[in-house]
């Protein structure tokens, strides 16, 4: 029994070995392709994502990815003293709260952000669902006015 574990070891080393020795071939070749290859490459590998159904999560690109950052904050004008939360305090001799107004606006323009994402397929299919579902779940809490529900628990 042992020689046989043993022996299943050994072979296990030896496929490990020869996977990092394809993808190391693998890497050179992509390297060593032009763009236009490597653009090829890409749209065959995504057809045949599609023609297997799209069951596993996106593959790692290969190359250099283009990435679109986006920034919710105020602008520069904004006072970053701002308080936008406070805890619950029993001695606080209360006050109105802070306008939800730029909250409501930025929940807006973030759902807006991830419906055009979501059309232009920049969101993979596994996660469209869920992501438009949070968005209309947010966008329907807007007109409502509706306040986040109070953390429950000790608050430790």
């Amino acid at each position: 029994m042992f020689e046989m574990w043993q022996r299943r070891q050994r072979e296990s080393a030896a496929a490990r070995q020869r996977a990092a020795e394809a993808r190391d071939r693998a890497r050179r070749m992509y390297d060593n392709m032009s763009p236009a290859q490597r653009e090829r490459l890409n749209r065959w590998a995504s057809a045949q994502a599609r023609q297997a159904g799209g069951a596993t999560a996106p593959p790692a690109p290969m190359g250099p990815t283009r990435t679109d950052l986006f920034d919710l904050r105020p602008g520069a004008g904004a006072d970053p003293d701002r308080v936008i939360a406070r805890w619950a305090n029993p001695n606080d001799p209360g006050g109105g709260g802070a306008s939800t107004k730029p909250i409501e606006e930025r929940i807006r323009q973030a759902a807006d952000s991830a419906e055009r994402a979501i059309e232009e397929q920049a969101v993979h299919r596994r996660y469209r669902d869920a992501v438009k579902r949070y968005f209309e779940r947010a966008r329907r809490a807007i007109p409502a006015g509706e306040q986040p529900a109070p953390a429950s628990g000790s608050g430790s």
